[in-house]
């Protein structure tokens, strides 16, 4: 081998020398050897960081230009140098209002109608919940649900309907005392779809208020006549 192909071979290896990717976070580096990628979600960037990225928020930082939020579910590409802040979120009457309204909107963004109220204590109603097809003692319902102290680590429990529902007594959990929330009474049923009663096993990652919905329409499913 030549001089002249050493040196080409030399400078071929050198440029195809793989490009690390490094990217800031809260004033820190990170690399792939941390587990930053190509491409990335806002919850990644976050995990950098924090050891629960679903209670953050992520800004992407450039220069002269305003932080730009980036979506936990949203994915971007990386490139090296990128810089990134991440919050924790405040923690209201210890839960994340920020995750919980997150979690209605893509509920309410798929047609359902949701809120999160905050007396007599904090709580998420499900507007005009449906009941099974052909179910002859009514066509819907409101649902309150409770938010547990300390959620998401917490999971989800129980549910209230409006006193006088038909289905009280009709579907699985016995009632239990009773509330009074805008304006009306409701009353608790001590159903538990994660704690042994049906559903699966609380995940903080996966489950939230957008998934407790399933578990409504399947206990008003299984409603008795």
């Amino acid at each position: 081998m030549n001089a002249d192909s050493v040196i080409i071979n030399r400078e071929k290896s050198e440029h195809e020398k793989p490009v690390l990717l490094v990217i800031v976070v809260n004033c820190k580096e990170f690399s792939e050897a941390d587990g930053v990628t190509k491409h990335m979600t806002g919850r990644q960037i976050a995990a950098l960081v924090s050891t629960n990225p679903d209670s953050t928020e992520v800004f992407e930082l450039k220069p002269h230009t305003s932080p730009k939020p980036i979506p936990l579910d949203k994915q971007i590409s990386i490139h090296t140098g990128d810089e990134f802040r991440v919050i924790r979120n405040n923690v209201a009457g210890g839960f994340e209002p920020s995750r919980i309204a997150r979690e209605l909107e893509k509920l309410n963004h798929g047609g359902c109608r949701t809120e999160l109220i905050q007396n007599p204590f904090p709580a998420v109603i499900y507007r005009s919940v449906p009941a099974r097809l052909g179910y002859r003692h009514l066509s819907e319902t409101d649902v309150l649900v409770a938010v547990p102290a300390g959620y998401p680590g917490a999971f989800i429990d129980g549910a209230y309907l409006p006193q006088g529902s038909p289905l009280l007594g009709r579907v699985a959990g016995s009632p239990q005392g009773l509330i009074q929330a805008e304006g009306r009474g409701w009353q608790l049923v001590s159903y538990h779809p994660h704690n042994n009663g049906g559903g699966p096993a609380w995940d903080k990652n996966k489950h939230g208020f957008h998934t407790y919905f399933d578990e409504i329409l399947f206990w008003f499913q299984r409603a008795n006549n």
